[in-house]
């Protein structure tokens, strides 16, 4: 009898405790306008081992100093995302983009933008990485990170399998 009522004191809690993970996912989807809010840094492609970030894009006449995440990014920090309309992302901004053929999610610096077929697509590079990539359609952009957490964004990963 005692082991039926832990049982069922046990599936009501676990039932509740995914009521509310799933309440507050709605509400963040709500709020930031994006499936997942919370994204864990994957890679070391942001992160600040040196100036060079900085020496790069000053030698492309872009000067960083006013750009949020001035210490760049490392694996297992979490990311708070917001999806904003293209009008909210110059550069400097960090955005989140996911191309078709790619499975993982990218963090990269917007580092300029060209206009293709009347759009604007964004040219980005992560900070840790020599050269920037190809450019980004705004349909491709997630979001835009607005916050970042230190470090506990491993828990996300190890979820994930990384």
């Amino acid at each position: 009898m005692r082991g039926l009522k832990l049982a069922r004191d046990i599936a009501v809690t676990v039932a509740i405790l995914i009521v509310f993970y799933f309440a507050i996912l709605g509400i963040l989807w709500l709020t930031f306008g994006v499936s997942t809010p919370f994204m864990a840094v994957r890679s070391n492609s942001m992160k600040h081992a040196d100036n060079s970030w900085r020496e790069y894009l000053l030698s492309k006449g872009i000067d960083p100093s006013s750009f949020p995440f001035q210490d760049g990014f490392e694996r297992g920090d979490l990311l708070i995302v917001r999806k904003v309309p293209q009008s909210e992302i110059s550069v400097g901004d960090v955005i989140i983009y996911k191309r078709s053929y790619q499975e993982i999610p990218i963090v990269h610096r917007v580092i300029g933008m060209v206009k293709k077929n009347d759009e604007v697509w964004y040219v980005t590079k992560g900070d840790a990485n020599s050269g920037p990539d190809n450019p980004v359609a705004f349909s491709e952009v997630v979001g835009k990170a607005i916050f970042m957490i230190p470090k506990i964004g491993y828990p996300f990963l190890w979820v994930a399998g990384e």
